[in-house]
């Protein structure tokens, strides 16, 4: 009698001991879950970001943006070039 109550109680313990195992067991997945769906959010929030700063980047450098910004600031267009005729050098004639 007192080998199966010592039995009892340890299949007791041992579930007892195998259901604790697993709540944590599932505690620690939904808490990983959880931040696997922050980081998610986070990644899409990011790449959201970096889209807009791309499109930014690309208006802000037009060639078109470029010209105005530089009117603004006082430069102008090169007049053409004009290239004179070289003489002779001296020491040839």
């Amino acid at each position: 009698m007192n080998k199966s109550k010592n039995l009892l109680k340890g299949i007791i313990g041992l579930v007892i001991m195998f259901s604790v195992a697993k709540m944590v067991v599932v505690s620690l997945v939904a808490t990983n879950g959880i931040e696997i769906n922050q980081l998610e959010k986070q990644t899409n929030s990011i790449k959201q970001e970096n889209k807009s700063l791309s499109e930014e980047i690309s208006r802000l450098s037009s060639i078109r943006r470029v010209v105005d910004e530089a009117m603004k600031l006082g430069f102008t267009n090169n007049s053409p070039v004009v290239s004179l005729s070289q003489a002779a050098p001296l020491a040839l004639r």
